[in-house]
């Protein structure tokens, strides 16, 4: 998906376009992630899809990717607590059956904190900031947060969940995230989410785990409840992703925004006579 001129700023962290998926991203899941033609014929976008059953291509229910690179901004890789960004980013449901079941899109996963030898001092658990689907069809954003030092248990301090909109197969949804990211009711905790550039949700409060490095972002499809050998009516997901901006606190909605900038093909218009022109023909 290829997006206006007007909507490229020097003062993003990151930006994309989903030219490629090297050198920034890997897979997380299985490899099937690739990049093809957008589905609306404007540029390229990454494809995510993932089947029932299906563990040819690594996992049974994972297909994303999430930043590795040292060439991007640290904050990119991993934001820090206390800190405010803006998050900008689009997606295509592929046309699929209504499930009972829902996944995630989107997450903002949660980075543990390890010893100096490298071991686990606590759980993963849970994405403090995600952006999935209900049981009925609905875009649905859960936030948590624990303000403990390690996390031993799947417990939280806060846990909220805001439904913003009916999900549509077959069309982009744009949704620009602005976080500033804390773990206890002192840090000024900010959620603001736009869907389609209208401000869903406005909220104040902690958003984060209390980690030495702050989320990372997973992007593609995550079926966790083929994880958990749930039976679902659905044997096949797929999606695109067809940008993503960050930035951080001099950010704007404009500045993240994926909403595209069409420029219509130039129109060729044959010339022709004026109409009240008359042609007079003399003898002479």
């Amino acid at each position: 998906m290829m997006l206006g001129a007007s909507q490229v700023h020097a003062q993003l962290l990151y930006k994309t376009d989903f030219e490629s998926l090297e050198p920034e991203w890997r897979h997380h899941g299985n490899t099937t992630t690739r990049i093809k033609p957008s589905p609306d014929g404007y540029g390229k976008a990454a494809y995510f899809e993932i089947e029932h059953g299906d563990s040819s291509n690594g996992s049974l229910y994972r297909s994303e990717i999430v930043f590795i690179s040292d060439e991007v901004h640290p904050e990119v890789r991993n934001a820090e607590i206390g800190k405010e960004y803006w998050y900008g980013f689009s997606i295509w449901l592929d046309e699929h059956e209504p499930d009972v079941r829902g996944e995630n899109w989107f997450q903002w996963g949660r980075t543990p904190d390890r010893d100096a030898a490298g071991n686990l001092l606590e759980i993963y658990g849970n994405p403090p900031l995600s952006l999935g689907s209900t049981d009925d069809g609905r875009w649905v954003v859960l936030s948590m947060s624990d303000k403990r030092k390690y996390s031993t248990d799947k417990t939280f301090t806060t846990w909220n969940r805001f439904v913003v909109g009916e999900q549509e197969l077959g069309r982009w949804h744009h949704f620009v995230f602005n976080v500033k990211w804390a773990y206890d009711e002192g840090q000024g905790g900010l959620l603001r989410i736009w869907k389609d550039g209208k401000l869903k949700v406005d909220h104040r409060g902690p958003n984060a785990y209390n980690d030495d490095r702050g989320p990372k972002i997973t992007m593609g499809i995550y079926k966790f409840s083929w994880r958990q050998d749930q039976s679902t009516n659905v044997d096949r997901i797929a999606s695109y992703a067809g940008a993503v901006r960050i930035a951080d606190h001099r950010g704007s909605f404009d500045m993240v925004s994926t909403i595209p900038v069409h420029t219509p093909p130039s129109r060729v218009v044959e010339p022709h006579a004026p109409r009240d022109l008359r042609v007079s023909v003399s003898d002479d």
